[in-house]
């Protein structure tokens, strides 16, 4: 499987000409845990070997930097968007599930939240229904935005 995770603001690569710099103020990973992969699914995108970043010894941070244009591209041909979560669970070594369902309702559309799998519908109520503080409500709400944003990227 392919994997994509959510834009940041960062530096551009430094293989990336002055000219070109403004398309990468925002970017992301292409990563996989089958380096063959990886690369096959890269070259599709236009990417060139020399972009791949091995630098590190530990195979599972491999990977390509794509600008929000070729992240899109990568999804709408196969690539998986996944969570800084999924990220961080797929670095740790752990296999990223992308769909284990929510585990208050099991409704199969769901979101890494607090340590938790939840679907939108359990996480609006937590904020309304439940006894919650501001803040936390408002880090509920922060995150949903967030989500929202990440898949219409």
């Amino acid at each position: 499987m392919i994997y994509v995770d959510p834009l940041i603001t960062a530096t551009p690569p430094s293989y990336i000409s002055e000219d070109e710099r403004p398309d990468w103020e925002r970017s992301c990973h292409l990563f996989s845990s089958n380096e063959q992969d990886l690369h096959i699914f890269a070259r599709r995108l236009g990417l060139k070997r020399e972009q791949f970043q091995n630098k590190k010894p530990n195979p599972l941070q491999w990977h390509y930097v794509l600008n929000p244009n070729l992240r899109k591209k990568a999804i709408s041909r196969g690539a998986m968007a996944v969570t800084s979560e999924q990220l961080a669970i797929h670095l740790s070594g752990g296999e990223i599930t992308l769909n284990p369902g929510c585990e208050a309702c099991r409704t199969p559309v769901v979101l890494f939240f607090g340590g938790a799998w939840t679907c939108y519908n359990c996480l609006i109520h937590k904020a309304i229904y439940q006894d919650r503080d501001d803040v936390e409500r408002d880090r509920i709400y922060k995150f949903i935005d967030e989500q929202k944003r990440m898949l219409a990227a």
